[in-house]
């Protein structure tokens, strides 16, 4: 089966990288360390106004995957997986997991010599800041200028963390640069979920990492049952539709 990869080809990621890294440096405090990263933007790829729902059936989603209809009509999000980091609110947001560029790590980041040997590719995030570089990781314990996804799981806006990385240093494990995220507005997901857009699991890191992501949307539709908005925890006491 041929692999979907992003929209976004090695000469537009490097461009996009490259400025990222200018501003990022222009940024960097006395000691060459950047400021926590913000919570993620809740604005949504496109206009949006749904009710949010009431907070008595609301269970936030940070930490879920969230798998796209195989009707999906957005071809942004076309048999995708998203990794859910952040759900309130203010709104939702995530990182697509199974669209990798054809750039490599090594190659947008070639002073890490201990990336150098690495065969990483850089990841397509979502339509939402794609100038903006990410890093989501695993670790045995949360390092500076990060937020916790689940479990192990973390996230950076800092590059710094891949120093640590090419060192080599135990605590961190696994890896991907990814490029942009995706974003809801507030109820927006929810409603799109009620719709039957997409289908709710748990996550897990074993998956989120997974060397081939080619295969990450169907195994995780199989897994869910094909099943849409009734899987959604917040929604658990509706009756599947007949």
């Amino acid at each position: 089966m041929k692999r979907h990869r992003s929209p976004l080809n090695r000469t537009v990621v490097t461009i996009v990288l490259l400025m990222t890294l200018v501003i990022l440096s222009g940024a960097a405090g006395s000691h060459g360390q950047y400021q926590t990263p913000p919570a993620l933007s809740s604005t949504g790829p496109e206009p949006f106004s749904a009710p949010a729902p009431s907070p008595e059936r609301t269970v936030g989603l940070k930490g879920k995957f969230l798998i796209s209809s195989p009707y999906m009509q957005d071809p942004r999000f076309y048999r995708t997986v998203i990794l859910i980091t952040k759900d309130d609110h203010e709104g939702s947001s995530g990182f697509i997991l199974n669209r990798p560029t054809d750039s490599l790590v090594s190659e947008a980041f070639p002073w890490h010599t201990g990336l150098k040997k690495k065969k990483d590719v850089i990841y397509w995030g979502g339509p939402v800041g794609v100038q903006q570089v990410f890093v989501l990781f695993r670790s045995k314990k949360k390092p500076d200028y990060s937020l916790n996804v689940l479990d192990d799981v973390y996230f950076t806006a800092s590059v710094d963390i891949l120093e640590e990385m090419a060192s080599a240093k135990k605590s961190i494990n696994r890896f991907r640069v990814i490029l942009g995220y995706a974003g809801w507005a507030p109820g927006q997901m929810r409603s799109e979920i009620l719709r039957g857009d997409w289908l709710i699991l748990s996550a897990d890191a074993d998956t989120i990492f997974m060397k081939d992501p080619s295969g990450m949307w169907e195994n995780l539709r199989m897994l869910g049952g094909g099943q849409q908005a009734q899987r959604a925890p917040w929604n658990s006491h509706r009756k599947p539709s007949s």
